[in-house]
Order: C-alpha cells, then structure tokens, then sequence
C-alpha cells in the first residue's frame, strides 16, 4: 500500500487524522520525506506508528531537546510506542543536531531502539551534514553505557565530519575507554577531519588512528581558528592520507593582512604527499574573504 502522508496533515496534535488509514492489516512500510529544516521528529509519529509497520525510513531524529517539556513528551511517546507492540524490523534513522549532543538524547535514542525495533531488527543510521562525531566525548559516553557500542560506532561511521584531538592538556589524559573504542571505529564516511588544539603530545593509539584505513574517504582537514595550537605530530599524520585535498584554518586578524603567516604545524606536511590547496578564512569583525595556496 503506497500513500503521500502531509506533513501538515499528519504531524504533531493532528496525527489522530492519519490514525484510521493506518488502522487495519497495513501497511508495513513507511517511508517519510521532507525538507531537512522541518523534518519527521518522533513526537509527529507517534498516531502514525502502529504495530502493522515494520519497516520505517526517514526519522530525524534531532540530538539536543530543546526544552524539558520536548524530553518527557518524547520519553512519554517512547513508552506509548512500546506498549503498543510497535517492533520494527527496518530502521533508518537519521541523525540531525539543534547546537551539541548530550547523555539523555543518546539514552533517549538507546531507548526507542530497545524497545521498539525487533529483536534481529536492523538498524541503519545516517547523518546530515552538519553532524559531527566528537571522538572524544561520544567514545567517552560507553564508559558508563558500553550498551551503546553499536550506536556509536554507527553513528562514527555515518559523520561526515570527524573531531580528533591533536594533543592534550597538561594534566590531563584521554580516558581509556577512548583509547580501546577508538581502533574498533572506522570514519568510513568522513569528509572532514576536525583537529582539535593540544600542548603535551597525544597517546600513541590516537596519533595512529589518523590514517588511510580509519579515514578511507577524509579530503579536507580543518585546523579552525585554533591552528596555532595544533600538533605538527597530528598534521604529519593527517596530511599523509591519500584522499586529503585541502587544509582550511581561520585567520582572526584585522585586514588586508600582509603578510598572512601559515600556522606552524603545517611545518610538517608531508614532502612526499599530495598537492594541497590550502585555504584560509580571514575574519574581523564584518569583513571576511578567503585565500587560497598551492602546497
């Protein structure tokens, strides 16, 4: 059975009107489409989700409620879904961020796996563009919630941008779980690796996760407006890949700035690795241009 379902229609307080074309035998699969800004957020399903659907494609689910009333309807909505007999055999969901992820939107998410997709069910996650996968704080979550491994490790997959740190503070160590997570994670669909600034040299298992097998698809590595205080031991690593194209930093500066000084750690490219272009933001305060080298 194949049905458009409006948006306006359905979602949100006036999924009731859905609720009697859903009742019945069928169908079983369904498939959401619309514009990224608005999207199909779980509150708007609920009515919709009844027991017959066993395969759904095109949740977004957005990481970050945005006020405590959105979290207990959602948990609430979760609960009724459960209660319901909703099993899932097919998941797409796709992961969308409001400003950063938390502990309870990760639990919130684990939930709604555990008890609405079907035992042997199968699970696909995706990532808008904007997503990006923090290495250090999402691996860190299994910690106290290893049961999250294979969501994490899918939504690493999925990232399109990648956030590694390049060092780390002085005093301060990456906790372990990281460090044993991180060689089981593949950024398969990284387009972007993220560098983060650091003063003492990073773990070993760390520096060598910067690498063709953990980043098959990585073209632009961004050092952001804290290039200066990136590791040229992380740059080396990260300039190596094969499919890296471009290196990016910001430029706070009053301009025309002349001349625009590179940051240091690029001191380590690699002499034997590909042509880079090399682009660098320059902002103060309503001026910005871009400039871009040959390296």
């Amino acid at each position: 059975q194949i049905c458009e379902i409006d948006y306006g229609m359905c979602s949100g307080d006036n999924g009731w009107r859905c609720t009697k074309w859903l009742s019945g035998p069928g169908p079983h699969t369904l498939t959401l489409e619309t514009d990224t800004s608005r999207g199909w957020e779980l509150t708007n399903l609920c009515d919709m989700l009844v027991p017959s659907i066993k395969r759904l494609k095109g949740v977004r689910w957005f990481l970050l409620c945005r006020d405590t009333h959105t979290a207990v309807k959602i948990d609430m909505k979760i609960a009724e879904m459960a209660e319901r007999g909703l099993q899932l055999e097919e998941l797409d969901v796709i992961l969308t961020p409001i400003h950063s992820t938390t502990l309870q939107d990760f639990g919130r998410l684990d939930k709604f796996l555990s008890t609405c997709v079907a035992p042997n069910g199968s699970i696909n996650i995706t990532c808008t563009p904007d997503m990006i996968f923090r290495t250090t704080e999402h691996l860190e979550l299994l910690a106290d919630h290893p049961s999250w491994a294979g969501m994490l490790t899918q939504f690493a997959s999925a990232a399109k941008g990648v956030k590694l740190p390049s060092g780390v503070a002085q005093g301060e160590a990456v906790p372990t779980v990281v460090l044993y997570r991180l060689p089981q994670v593949v950024f398969s669909s990284a387009e972007t690796l993220y560098l983060g600034a650091g003063s003492e040299p990073p773990p070993a298992a760390l520096l060598s996760h910067i690498s063709d097998r953990s980043f098959p698809h990585v073209t632009t590595l961004d050092l952001g407006q804290a290039a200066a205080g990136v590791r040229e031991d992380a740059v080396r690593r990260a300039t190596d890949v094969k499919s890296l194209r471009e290196v990016r930093f910001d430029i706070m500066a009053r301009l025309p700035a002349v001349p625009v000084l590179f940051p240091l750690c690029l001191g380590a490219c690699s002499q034997t690795g590909p042509l880079l272009h090399v682009h660098a933001d320059c902002r103060h305060t309503a001026v910005s241009f871009d400039c871009v080298w040959s390296l």
